[in-house]
């Protein structure tokens, strides 16, 4: 998820004896890691409530513990998450015929499905595992709950003459793009098809609401309730600059998260001959967002009011600080010690 506010920036620069002050707005981003999946089956479902997913009678229910995405599949199918994403194992899967899979992503600023970067990363996609597929047509317009859908197609031939085919059914909603995909023989994901569609209006995200006061924060790890200050930071001697940001998560009791970011920069250059040609310093103003948390198995999930969701998995040192990690690669993105 990219977390964004507006800052002011004030900054001198001193360049051969001579300072300048700067004065200035922009916009201050931090990448937070998030993941999400999704999948569902045939027979037309039954719209239950507004506010509600499509219900198919008889199927199952899958959801993603990371991201918390959901969806219904026919009860003959397997799903399991693992650090790849989703893979859905259809009745009568054949491994040398089909690949079907569920994934997710962040999409800041995407609200439509047939947005011309998701075409771009689909296609891009398939050219590194499928070079032999082109895609085919305009993208179809799918109903989606609680968010925009379309379906991409891409055809072509394998060495051995066997016609092949990729689809790729994309939801975009909740600042995040999700996509059920199946790739293989053209016959059998003609006949996964249908399916692949009742499933895909079934794909959701539970949303919170809005972060508001007086309310009581849904987790079932305590210790995360406080404020958790790290720093981050970027460049280096090697290029000359050097920004330093300040990181502050505080997490109520009342289930409202306020994130707070702050960078102090610094730099200098010097010319061939290693003497000092300029130097800089300057630091934001800083930004907050707010929103809504809730936690449950290892996993800290954040709705932010300006849209867009976080995910993190989440542990506890020794002294207190919190570790939040990639939740599908658990890759670390940060230390936090706790302040209060």
């Amino acid at each position: 998820t990219n977390l964004t506010g507006p800052v002011t920036t004030k900054s001198t620069v001193e360049q051969q004896g001579i300072a300048y002050s700067l004065n200035g707005k922009g916009t201050l981003t931090q990448r937070g890691s998030q993941t999400v999946v999704e999948a569902k089956e045939q027979s037309e479902p039954a719209q239950d409530g507004a506010n509600k997913p499509p219900h198919v009678e008889g199927w199952s229910t899958f959801t993603e513990p990371a991201s918390g995405a959901s969806f219904q599949h026919p009860g003959s199918w397997s799903v399991q998450a693992g650090a790849q994403g989703v893979m859905i194992y259809p009745e009568g899967f054949d491994a040398n015929r089909e690949l079907i899979v569920g994934a997710g992503m962040p999409a800041p600023g995407v609200s439509s499905a047939t947005d011309a970067r998701v075409g771009q990363q689909l296609d891009a996609t398939v050219a590194q595992y499928a070079p032999m597929l082109k895609r085919s047509g305009q993208p179809e317009a799918l109903a989606a709950f609680g968010g925009d859908g379309a379906l991409y197609t891409y055809r072509g031939t394998m060495p051995d003459g066997t016609k092949a085919m990729s689809v790729a059914l994309v939801r975009v909603g909740d600042g995040v793009a999700m996509s059920l995909s199946a790739l293989g023989h053209s016959d059998v994901i003609e006949r996964r098809l249908p399916t692949l569609k009742t499933m895909f209006s079934t794909l959701h995200i539970e949303k919170m609401e809005p972060a508001a006061a007086g309310g009581t924060a849904q987790t079932d790890d305590r210790r995360l309730i406080g404020m958790f200050g790290g720093e981050a930071t970027a460049g280096g001697v090697d290029v000359g600059m050097t920004v330093s940001t300040r990181l502050v998560y505080a997490l109520g009791a009342d289930g409202v998260v306020l994130y707070g970011a702050q960078s102090a920069m610094s730099g200098s250059g010097r010319d061939y001959t290693g003497d000092l040609v300029w130097t800089a310093t300057g630091e934001t103003a800083g930004s907050v967002e707010r929103g809504r948390w809730s936690a449950k198995g290892g996993v800290l999930t954040v709705q932010w009011d300006g849209g867009g969701r976080s995910v993190f998995a989440y542990g506890f040192e020794p002294d207190g600080s919190l570790v939040l990690r990639d939740p599908q690669t658990r890759r670390l993105i940060n230390f936090f010690s706790r302040i209060r």
